[in-house]
């Protein structure tokens, strides 16, 4: 962990000319009266499989049970939400927006759940990465919590066969993000707690993991082990746990431009361990290849008591990155961008940092300058970064998509 503190044709009118003589050696002009037009074909409902980012698993299938229709089930879930709902969609330049959501009779979710259906915000868009988006205003049903919940949407679609274990053999970077709830209040006990990691996997689904560390370099990596998952509940997702106890356990769903994410999702005596982790295949950032501006979100935090838990809603920022250098619009702050490091000049090639201070000071140090808040980044796609907006006290995880 972090040493300080841690997305006409034309119509044919038929001018047919007919060839009947008249009594002034004109032909008359017949007309056919067009046809109707033919009704589009029905579209063909398109199934993803996901995660929501504090650690549920979903299922979303676009227009079902009809045309412009979208339904939202709730698989697996550490905050008591189950069930399907149905919603209708716009799409405005590939931006779609869900409203009207109302519970399927056929699957319906907890009642509490429907009393909150119409604060819920839903909006996605469909790529190359998948299905990505947010989701805002989810009641926290996890023991006698009233809180909301927030966070973004990761689902990729679903394919009859999921891919061969083999095919994910390789190393990736990942950006780890998680907390530990009281099932019996459905607050914090510990975290959120969130750091960049090094993971590999080889054909036969064995998993070395390093927290905050280059496998490379990493003496004693954790082992863990990857197999098939319930096809029927997760298709196309695997299970991962890891050695040796713990709540590094759940199920890891794979993206289809070539990454991947971590559904963690834990329970033991009274407690919940739930979270995402983003995974990417490792490959080292170059120079400017982050250069843009940058469109992003995060669940929001507010502190309850000691913890700070998610109040429901999302929070716009403007990132830009140029010469270096990343501005944090808010703050009206620039700071330098390190790519491919990581504290204690650990290499972590794909991962990108940005913070107020010596990543490497010591705690204790009288003479050190250690961050006060730092930005971690991971590339998932041409224009998207996985994102982590840390301080201390705080951790906010989060998605951004290039806006120029």
């Amino acid at each position: 962990m972090l040493k300080w503190k841690y997305l006409m044709g034309a119509l044919v009118v038929g001018a047919a000319l007919a060839g009947c003589g008249g009594s002034d050696g004109q032909a008359p002009v017949q007309t056919e009266t067009p046809a109707a037009p033919a009704e589009p074909p029905a579209p063909v409902p398109v199934k993803y499989s996901g995660t929501l980012s504090f650690g549920d698993t979903i299922a979303l299938t676009v227009d079902a049970p009809s045309r412009g229709k979208l339904t939202l089930s709730f698989i697996d879930s550490a905050f008591g939400l189950r069930g399907t709902v149905i919603g209708n969609y716009t799409n405005t330049d590939g931006n779609f927006t869900v409203s009207g959501l109302v519970a399927d009779s056929a699957d319906p979710p907890p009642a509490n759940l429907t009393a909150k259906l119409a604060g819920i915000g839903l909006s996605f868009h469909q790529g190359a990465d998948g299905l990505v988006g947010e989701i805002s205003g989810l009641p926290n049903l996890l023991g006698t919590s009233t809180g909301l919940l927030a966070g973004d949407i990761a689902a990729s679609a679903v394919t009859i066969d999921p891919p061969a274990l083999s095919s994910l053999a390789g190393t990736y970077n990942v950006l780890m993000n998680f907390a530990i709830y009281d099932q019996a209040t459905g607050k914090p006990l510990a975290g959120p707690a969130s750091t960049p990691a090094g993971m590999r996997f080889d054909t036969d689904g064995n998993v070395q993991l390093c927290n905050s560390a280059d496998l490379v370099t990493c003496a004693t990596p954790q082992l863990g082990k990857l197999t098939l998952a319930d096809q029927t509940r997760f298709p196309g997702a695997f299970d991962l746990v890891m050695n040796g106890g713990g709540y590094f356990r759940g199920r890891l769903f794979v993206n289809p431009n070539g990454g991947m994410r971590f559904d963690m999702n834990y329970a033991e005596a009274g407690a919940v361990a739930t979270g995402t982790w983003t995974i990417q295949p490792a490959r080292a950032l170059v120079a400017g290849e982050l250069d843009g501006t940058w469109a992003c979100s995060y669940a929001n935090r507010v502190v309850d008591g000691a913890t700070a838990v998610l109040d429901g809603t999302m929070v716009r920022e403007t990132l830009t990155v140029a010469g270096g250098k990343l501005t944090v619009a808010s703050r009206a702050l620039t700071l330098p961008l390190m790519l491919n490091r990581f504290q204690d000049d650990v290499t972590l090639n794909g991962v990108a940092i940005a913070a107020d201070g010596d990543l490497d000071a010591e705690p204790g140090d009288p003479a050190a300058d250690p961050p006060t808040f730092a930005h971690v980044f991971l590339k998932t796609g041409t224009d998207s970064l996985a994102w982590l907006n840390l301080s201390l006290g705080s951790i906010l995880q989060g998605t951004c998509r290039r806006a120029s």
